[in-house]
């Protein structure tokens, strides 16, 4: 079928009337953006909202995170946490990588490692990247380097570019894999010329020390 965002928008606003709460988010994801519908974020929140009070779990994320940065709400860090941490326990992996950061930097919530871990691993098991990265990163600061590469390889192939970063060094240093400066150099190269600045600082200490490389002189 040919593309139609009036006619898809008009499909789903009668889904909506009719209770669907899926198409509900369409919309305030339209409405929040301005994409398709006139930006609204007012309008958003309230099919959030909605969508949120029948139990539908996107919503009750999506409450959670407009009451966290005041989109079209007040903001209010405690009700956000709420929704966020009701979301999160029952497996939403953006609510999880929320609840964990709070929990891993002391943001909004007292730091603690265990609660940060238990999180961070709910939102892995739905291939959240982030979550994902940071399983890596804890268990790598334990020694588990093995287990830590396959957090970062589930990572990097769901687009986080620092996991990228972490592969590339663990192949250099054969740490919990065999070394492979060439593709370590590989790997840093797509990061870079994705736009993580993270491999372009490895970059020029590779191309410095000629690891996978002729040195640069």
């Amino acid at each position: 079928l040919p593309q139609d965002s009036v006619k898809a928008v008009s499909f789903y606003q009668k889904a909506a009337t009719l209770g669907h709460d899926g198409a509900k988010c369409y919309l305030a994801d339209f409405y929040k953006t301005g994409q398709y519908l006139p930006l609204n974020e007012k309008k958003a929140f309230e099919l959030y909202k909605e969508a949120a009070d029948n139990g539908y779990l996107n919503g009750i994320y999506y409450v959670g995170k407009c009451y966290l940065m005041g989109t079209g709400t007040e903001i209010d860090t405690a009700t956000a946490i709420g929704y966020l941490r009701d979301a999160a326990l029952e497996g939403v992996g953006p609510a999880c990588a929320y609840m964990g950061d709070f929990y891993n930097y002391g943001i909004y919530l007292p730091g603690n490692a265990d609660s940060a871990i238990y999180y961070y691993y709910e939102g892995s098991k739905s291939d959240n990247p982030t979550c994902d990265y940071q399983m890596g990163q804890f268990l790598n600061s334990m020694g588990a380097y093995s287990k830590a590469l396959e957090f970062y390889n589930s990572a990097a192939k769901n687009g986080n570019l620092m996991a990228l970063v972490k592969l590339a060094d663990a192949l250099q240093n054969g740490r919990g894999i065999e070394a492979d400066p060439e593709k370590a150099l590989q790997l840093l190269q797509y990061a870079a010329q994705n736009g993580c600045y993270e491999a372009h600082c490895d970059l020029g200490f590779a191309y410095l020390n000629g690891l996978g490389c002729q040195p640069n002189e």
